[in-house]
């Protein structure tokens, strides 16, 4: 989904203003790992749309640091049926980009099933200096040890 901005119904016409920016939806199923994207995820990570997404294949565009970020917010939002967001930086064939991502787990009969959520391009926010952080102290990079699971 591609979403252009306005402002009391003018376009905004500042250059340094993205005009657009990509919205997709998405779903993994946590028994198969199978995931389901909308166009607008394919087109945040620069994969075909229509094309089988892969878990594996998606997680290794994430940055280290990342990466690391993501898999810890996964794993307790899974264990404490939660949601979480996340200001995620991507590398593809077109180069890196900001994304947000916003994930809540589903449960059936009070097990979790499905994490389903958004990802959005942040680029933008990010060169400003604007968007989420990681909720590190300066200097600090995340690691899989920062995020032990019980």
């Amino acid at each position: 989904m591609l979403w252009t901005m306005s402002r009391q119904g003018k376009t905004m016409n500042d250059p340094d203003l993205p005009t657009r920016t990509t919205v997709g939806l998405w779903a993994c199923d946590l028994v198969t790992e199978e995931l389901t994207w909308s166009d607008g995820v394919y087109h945040l990570f620069g994969v075909p749309c229509g094309s089988v997404p892969d878990r594996a294949r998606a997680a290794a565009c994430y940055t280290p640091a990342s990466r690391v970020a993501l898999e810890c917010l996964r794993v307790a939002a899974i264990r404490d049926k939660t949601g979480f967001a996340l200001d995620a930086e991507i590398e593809t064939a077109t180069g890196s980009r900001w994304i947000r991502i916003v994930a809540q787990v589903e449960c059936v009969d009070g097990k979790a099933t499905r994490l389903v959520g958004s990802k959005s391009d942040v680029t933008h926010e990010k060169r400003l200096g604007l968007g989420l952080e990681l909720g590190l102290q300066a200097g600090e990079r995340p690691s899989l040890t920062s995020c032990a699971v019980p």
